[in-house]
């Protein structure tokens, strides 16, 4: 992304800067929009036109309500006060954190060939609109044609924008998201308020991932081991948001009962997990019920706990490293290297099945619904589950 011409309206003490809001329309589908003078045309592989980028008003907190995108004359909702951490990080600015948006727009109201204009329209609490003309512009590929395979782009950039509205539709209230690192779930800041569980803190955190040092990771309002969570009584929050963290765990049935021992009663866990194919897990076989439920509860005193977790670090090892040059000593420098540092590699690998298995185990000492469960392909399952009273006797 580039952010340096911007940058310069912000060497000033931003009370002093005279502009008032800076945005930018950073992709159209996956494509990026900040180099092109153009026109973005747009493969017909999917069915809707993906509109994403950022927003702040420099001068004034909470300034902006509404964000529409505007189309030859018709205005579409975007949602907005997504996560953009890449923005806070450039700009050294937390509040600015919530400065994303995105809009999804059904293909079929655009016609091939012609070219469209974005022009962003805000609202503002005193309830007025400012209009911003952009100069991108992009237009539906007349010469692609549908049944394509998929573009990473586009498929990967929808995929987010069903996690953001399911995040937006369920968490409500005071709650908590475990291990967000640099890339926190988006939430409508408006009736959610988040405090961030990690185990380490910030300054560590950078330490333990040095490859995110160029990226803003969250401080941990609450520092504890997100399998336990034992600084936070039963029945708390009203939220629990697990964001691609329990194929961190080693005993993730442990995870899951402590996640629903700290909601109250009709409290929601927001559960994502990547799919199967996952870079990292792609050459892995799935996690079976049987060796999950071996591992639940391991004392990690015991000779048996030692064997099976050096077993996950060396499956992960190897599976992660195919080419030729990871020879059998390569790999086992490496596994000792993970080790030694307690790096938090993925532990296991998940099935739609194995998935539904955990869920009912845990429901066997927690009354628990499962509201969506979705296959948010190409990433992700993403599980909420709401719980329905206390633990049962």
């Amino acid at each position: 992304m580039v952010f340096k011409n911007l940058k310069k309206a912000l060497s000033k003490p931003l009370k002093k800067v005279f502009i008032r809001y800076l945005w930018t329309v950073d992709a159209i589908n996956g494509l990026d929009t900040l180099n092109k003078k153009r026109v973005n045309y747009i493969p017909e592989l999917e069915d809707y036109v993906i509109i994403s980028g950022w927003l702040f008003d420099v001068k004034e907190d909470d300034a902006i309500v509404d964000l529409f995108i505007e189309i030859d004359g018709k205005c579409h909702k975007a949602l907005y006060g997504l996560i953009r951490t890449d923005v806070s990080f450039e700009y050294k600015e937390q509040r600015f954190r919530n400065s994303g948006f995105r809009c999804v727009i059904a293909k079929k109201e655009f016609q091939s060939g012609k070219v469209y204009a974005i022009n962003l329209r805000i609202k503002t609490k005193e309830d007025s609109f400012k209009n911003i003309k952009t100069s991108i512009n992009f237009a539906i590929d007349a010469e692609k044609t549908r049944g394509m395979s998929f573009t990473s782009n586009e498929a990967l950039e929808y995929s987010q924008y069903v996690g953001e509205l399911l995040s937006i539709r369920y968490i409500s209230g005071t709650g908590i998201e475990i291990g967000a690192l640099h890339a926190p779930l988006s939430v409508d800041k408006k009736k959610a308020k988040v405090l961030y569980v990690d185990r380490m803190s910030q300054k560590d955190l950078y330490q333990q991932y040095p490859e995110f040092k160029k990226y803003d990771i969250v401080a941990a309002d609450i520092i504890d081991n997100g399998d336990e969570l034992s600084t936070i009584p039963d029945n708390t929050y009203d939220f629990c948001i697990s964001n691609h963290v329990l194929e961190h765990l080693e005993d993730p049935l442990k995870a899951l009962c402590n996640w629903m021992r700290i909601l109250k009663p009709e409290g929601i866990l927001y559960l994502s997990i990547p799919l199967p194919q996952n870079i990292h897990d792609k050459n892995r076989q799935a996690t079976s019920i049987t060796h999950i439920i071996e591992d639940y509860g391991l004392a990690k005193e015991s000779e048996k706990y030692a064997t099976k977790r050096y077993g996950h670090f060396l499956d992960f090892v190897r599976s992660t490293n195919m080419s030729e040059s990871a020879n059998a000593e390569f790999i086992n420098v490496k596994t000792a290297e993970l080790m030694s540092m307690d790096y938090s590699i993925h532990f296991h690998v998940f099935s739609e099945e194995v998935l539904l298995q955990i869920i009912d185990f845990v429901s066997e000492n927690v009354a628990l619904k499962i509201v969506e469960f979705v296959k948010n392909e190409p990433e992700e399952f993403i599980i909420i589950i709401k719980k329905q009273n206390l633990a049962r006797s």
